[in-house]
């Protein structure tokens, strides 16, 4: 996107904490809860590219309180489980705008910026993570080079390329260094304990194994469904703030041709590329994003067949 644009976008949002609070698979009741004036009645929606979505366990429970079989938004909107977790959202810019590119180091399709929605901790787990791990452990489980937010304890986020003229967001990328990073010092603890690993300086043992046990089995539930946590947000607000209803996701060989990611060690878990999107209901596509098709220094990359993931909200 544009600087000014993601500039603007930035500012706006700089001093909110929003808080976000998320539970596993309320990402399908976000989805049916978009598509309510699309699919009014539970017969429509089962018919859908969203009629997955009514398999789940959660939304076949709140769908069988809908008698008249029409779908209620209002309803939808008031679930909530017993295990929720709870995150605040913060927003950076990541990359700059240039006539070229040299180089992958952004990680971007187009020589243009993108706006990062980040996914940060909130109170509870500082408080559990301090106490166990210790809060001068913290730069172990992220990265300052990675566009996360300084100042709070990111889990992850989302990089987004967003084009108002052609009313298009291309997600870029999901990723986190929190939970990789805590499950090789899991590991590492595992082989501390076995007796296997005892050379090699790690976060094991500069703490305990016991305490990277209890921090592991603390924040397994969100090590399950961060992935899902984190795209449902990007959703969420692209739908709800931006008022965009065409979202792009890049499939695994079409990301790593458009961002230059030509070695695999800079390539991402294909499962984020493949997985997350059918889950989410995305369609793969040949079609190409207009914002892509417009980008002048994108036209080499045109001339090999693509595919995308596509969700019309």
């Amino acid at each position: 996107m544009k600087t000014h644009e993601l500039d603007w976008l930035v500012e706006f949002y700089q001093n909110e904490s929003i808080p976000y609070a998320y539970f596993k698979d309320k990402y399908a009741l976000d989805l049916i809860q978009h598509q309510v004036n699309n699919y009014p009645t539970i017969k429509q929606l089962k018919k859908s590219a969203f009629g997955n979505l009514t398999q789940k366990e959660l939304v076949k429970k709140v769908l069988a309180g809908f008698g008249d079989g029409k779908i209620n938004s209002e309803t939808i909107g008031a679930v909530w489980t017993e295990d929720v977790h709870y995150f605040t959202l913060s927003f950076a810019s990541w990359g700059q705008e240039e006539k070229w590119r040299k180089s992958g180091y952004y990680q971007v399709s187009r020589p243009e910026p993108n706006l990062v929605l980040q996914l940060n901790f909130g109170n509870e787990h500082d408080t559990v993570f301090y106490n166990t791990i210790g809060k001068d452990h913290r730069n172990r489980f992220r990265h300052l080079c990675h566009p996360i937010n300084k100042q709070k304890n990111t889990l992850g986020w989302v990089r987004m390329d967003i084009d108002f003229e052609t009313n298009e967001v291309l997600i870029e990328e999901i990723q986190n260094d929190w939970i990789r990073e805590l499950i090789r010092f899991k590991n590492d603890a595992q082989l501390i304990e076995n007796g296997a690993f005892t050379e090699r300086w790690t976060l094991a043992k500069d703490t305990s194994v016991e305490k990277v046990y209890d921090y592991y089995r603390y924040l397994f539930d969100i090590i399950k469904i961060w992935e899902e946590a984190l795209l449902n947000a990007a959703l969420d607000f692209i739908h709800k703030e931006l008022k965009i209803n065409t979202i792009w996701y890049h499939t695994f060989e079409t990301g790593n041709r458009f961002k230059e990611l030509r070695h695999t060690y800079s390539q991402p878990p294909k499962s984020i590329y493949s997985q997350l999107p059918k889950k989410f209901c995305f369609t793969e596509t040949n079609e190409v994003p207009q914002l892509v098709k417009n980008c002048k220094y994108l036209k080499k990359y045109l001339k090999k067949t693509s595919s995308w993931n596509k969700l019309i909200i």
